[in-house]
């Protein structure tokens, strides 16, 4: 039998994910690098490759601990190469195809796999995808034509079946509606040669996912051509295989052995040892260029592709000080290769730094690059080349590696606006034996700065720098634009400018706009928003609405209830949520839930959350980070937990304010991951906390001047 292989690029059908060392002085996390070491098999008859590249954007991987989802991927394309996990005990899991409960075509593949993360050690986990499907198919002797004709075979359990007609050769997939259900009906009907029907029925009991149950039917000799038990339903069972061939993978991965490849390789001229890269794929390795613009008199050219050598300069290269060793696996279709930077090549080069472009194709035509810096400097300190994620608005963590023993607590660094003359020098907050730290204040945003490591009298040569974030502001975050020429009114210009927008577009349905423009209760300019809880409806017909405004828009409505999309791009990290709020609460009119009850106070909310890149929901054609359903059959709500969540903050509004004003209020912003930038802003403001189960009273917010500290 043909073999196939479902090969998904991390989780979905067993790929080795490791937890590589760290090597930087600080921190206690573990970096998740995914490779292509793919072992796991399914099933599948009659595919095509459009077929697999469904399967590969609806492979769905989760990975979680002990407090819950920690990442979450859609799609091939959503999963990156390299993930920071804090050192804690986790479990992969993967879903892929459609879980339906009776198709000709639709398959369905689970796994899991429990692994842990340490600071600066290796994971390595397995995680085989599996045809989580029972599978079925049948066969007919190839005499049953000469006494029946019309024949088919029903086979299913209670959720859904499907129809073998005639010598269908497909195979038929079912997902068991429950645990407890294990059987599979079936049912033969077909003409017999009097005209007369014939109606053979049974059961399959302990049917077992994975498996294959083939249904064999033939004549039953002896008994003429009369009576039900003519033909006579053999099953065989049988574990499934795979058949035929189709690779779906990630780029080569290429690491550094022994050290960070995201971090320069520091050393004293003359004492370098050999800087080895390990480079493993699925597939041939193809191409592998060597970038080396500072080593090219050393190497005789600036660029060389180590595959594409013949022998001579092979010879050449490796007497300069450049080699590499190359292994295929033909049956396993793995590559790996191991090039060496030798120690005489790097001792030979001038002291600075020396970066090596290194980028590895496979024979699926996909690529990966990496570039490694040598820095050969005879200095007692260096700083280290900054992490995105540690550079903000108006802050910075600046790292350095210390590099002679004996070196002092005296060590820190001095850094600057990118060409200006003036350095300000900071002293390290945090150090240890092998590097040092701290963190620098009061920057000016979406500015270019520079920094050198300092001690004692010395101050190094080599020059990092880096780009704060810009520190944006909350488009119309003072609601004074607005739009109320039309029956709906708009928080924004006109409908295609809207950053902001609220449930009008429902209540309007019914005559009420729930949030509206105040000028007589407002902070600063002309308006504030006022939002207004209440029931909207005809003659006791209709639902109750709080009064609301969010970052996003609303979709549709369905019936009475909202479609809605939070969410807008955003790439700054801000520290707080500042603005001015009145609240006047109002006693619960309207509860669904049995924890509110009628005749308890109200309570009003505002939340921010920024979120990381990651995978977008979509509906009527448009996607947003979250799709907000109210329906209670098909509730789906914004979710803090969620694994794009990156900073939260929240105020919960219990009593009234003071005054007949308004009130300042500041929501801190707490970031439960460092290890990502920002993508999505999404700002809830509600009159009444429980307003999507339709909950609350005629409460009314009033809210202005927005904006974001840094």
């Amino acid at each position: 039998m043909m073999k196939r292989k479902y090969l998904f690029p991390i989780l979905a059908a067993g790929t080795v994910l490791t937890g590589c060392e760290e090597s930087r002085p600080f921190g206690g996390d573990g970096t998740l690098c995914l490779s292509a070491q793919i072992s796991s098999t399914v099933e599948t008859v009659n595919s095509s490759r459009s077929t697999d590249a469904d399967l590969s954007s609806s492979v769905m991987v989760w990975i979680s601990n002990s407090r819950g989802l920690v990442r979450r991927y859609k799609g091939l394309s959503e999963i990156p190469s390299s993930i920071t996990l804090k050192a804690d005990s986790y479990i992969a899991e993967a879903w892929a195809g459609d879980s339906v409960p009776a198709s000709f075509d639709a398959r369905y593949f689970t796994g899991d796999e429990p692994f842990e993360i340490t600071a600066g050690g290796t994971a390595k986990v397995l995680l085989n995808c599996r045809i989580a499907n029972v599978v079925a198919s049948v066969e007919y002797d190839a005499d049953v034509d000469e006494v029946i004709s019309g024949y088919s075979l029903t086979v299913g359990h209670s959720a859904g079946s499907v129809m073998f007609e005639g010598r269908d050769q497909r195979k038929a997939y079912f997902m068991m509606p429950s645990a407890s259900e294990r059987s599979l009906t079936y049912s033969l009907t077909a003409v017999k040669n009097d005209g007369s029907a014939l109606s053979q029925t049974g059961t399959l009991d302990g049917v077992r996912r994975a498996t294959e149950y083939r249904f064999k039917i033939g004549r039953n000799a002896g008994n003429g051509d009369e009576g039900a038990a003519f033909f006579t339903i053999d099953v065989d069972s049988t574990t499934v295989d795979e058949e035929s061939e189709v690779v779906i993978t990630l780029p080569p991965d290429i690491a550094g052995r022994g050290f960070d490849i995201t971090a320069p390789v520091y050393g004293e001229k003359g004492k370098f040892e050999d800087v080895i890269l390990e480079i493993a794929s699925v597939g041939e390795i193809e191409s592998l260029t060597v970038g080396a613009e500072s080593a090219a008199e050393q190497l005789g050219a600036a660029s060389v592709d180590m595959m594409a050598l013949d022998e001579d300069r092979k010879d050449d290269l490796k007497r300069r000080g450049l080699e590499h060793a190359y292994a295929y696996d033909a049956v396993a279709d793995r590559a790996s290769l191991r090039l060496t930077i030798g120690a005489s090549l790097i001792n030979g080069l001038p002291e600075g730094e020396h970066p090596f472009a290194v980028t590895a194709t496979d024979s699926y035509g996909k690529s990966s690059s990496a570039t490694v810096i040598v820095s050969s400097i005879k200095a007692p300190v260096v700083a280290d080349v900054i992490s995105v994620y540690d550079v903000w608005a108006t802050r910075a963590t600046l790292s350095g590696s210390v590099l002679e023993a004996g070196v002092g607590d005296d060590c820190g660094f001095k850094y600057r606006i990118k060409g200006s003359s003036e350095w300000t020098a900071v002293a390290a907050t945090v150090k240890n034996a092998s590097g040092f730290q701290t963190t620098v204040e009061g920057l000016e945003p979406a500015t270019d700065y520079e920094f050198v490591a300092v001690s004692a009298d010395f101050t190094s040569s080599i020059v990092r720098s880096f780009t704060t974030e810009s520190a944006a502001g909350i488009p119309n975050g003072d609601f004074e634009t607005w739009n109320t020429s039309s029956k709906t009114y708009l928080l924004a210009a006109d409908s295609g400018s809207r950053f902001w927008d609220t449930g009008n577009h429902g209540s309007s349905t019914l005559n009420t706009n729930v949030t509206t423009p105040s000028a007589d209760m407002k902070h600063g300019g002309r308006y504030s928003a006022r939002l207004a809880s209440q029931f909207v409806g005809v003659m006791g017909i209709g639902k109750f609405a709080a009064g609301n405004a969010f970052v996003g828009q609303y979709l549709a409505t369905d019936g009475t209830d909202g479609v809605l999309g939070f969410g807008r791009p955003f790439t700054s990290r801000p520290s707080a949520l500042k603005g001015y709020m009145r609240y006047e609460p109002k006693a619960v009119t309207h509860s669904s839930l049995s924890e509110v009850s009628t005749g308890s106070m109200d309570k009003g909310s505002i939340y921010v959350a920024i979120l990381a890149d990651g995978p977008q929901e979509s509906y009527g054609g448009e996607s947003y980070p979250f799709v907000i359903k109210t329906k209670a059959s098909e509730r789906r709500l914004f979710d803090r937990d969620d694994p794009r969540v990156i900073g939260f903050g929240e105020l919960v509004v219990e009593n009234a304010t003071s005054g007949d004003g308004f009130e300042e209020f500041e929501i801190p912003i707490t970031y439960k991951r460092t290890d990502a930038k920002a993508a999505h802003l999404v700002l809830v403001c509600s009159a009444s906390y429980y307003g999507d189960f339709f909950t609350g009273g005629p409460s009314v917010m009033y809210i202005d001047d927005f904006t974001f500290e840094y």
